[in-house]
């Protein structure tokens, strides 16, 4: 748990632009956070995971499970403009103690409308998942779920 709600847009860096999954993305990317909890890199580590981006800020927020050829999204590449917006405003509205999300709204004013600055690299993160579960599924439907070899070569 955390102390302070993680909430806002924090910037992450690629920590591993050879992956597939991160074809086309930038060094640094801005990711919508909104959380009460962590995961440490230390536990990624030691659990046998990859960090493929993260943040000194908010941490972790996309891992590889490559042996179980899976992907675990923290923060929400999938937000709307303005999720961070309602649930911002649903909280002042319940008298809930809440910061402004960081590096949302210009100049984080929240009287201005905030800027998606992050659905280009959500179109990215899918759209090369999908890309790498067609390309490196079995065409024989038997061999699913059996360890393979790297069928994209």
């Amino acid at each position: 748990m955390l102390d302070a709600k993680a909430f806002g847009c924090f910037r992450h860096a690629n920590r591993a632009p050879a992956s597939p999954y991160l074809r086309g993305f930038s060094d640094d990317v801005l990711i919508p956070v909104s959380r009460w909890t962590e995961v440490r890199e230390d536990e990624i580590t030691g659990a046998g995971l990859t960090t493929l981006i993260g943040s000194d800020d908010v941490g972790p927020a996309l891992i590889e499970d490559a042996a179980h050829r899976a992907l675990y999204v923290f923060n929400h590449f999938e937000y709307d403009s303005d999720t961070l917006k309602q649930e911002y405003d649903r909280d002042v509205q319940a008298g809930t103690a809440i910061n402004v999300p960081v590096n949302y709204y210009p100049n984080d004013d929240p009287t201005q409308a905030p800027m998606n600055r992050w659905r280009s690299h959500a179109h990215l993160l899918y759209g090369n998942w999908v890309s790498e579960l067609y390309l490196t599924t079995p065409y024989d439907m038997t061999q699913i779920g059996y360890a393979s070899t790297d069928l994209r070569r």
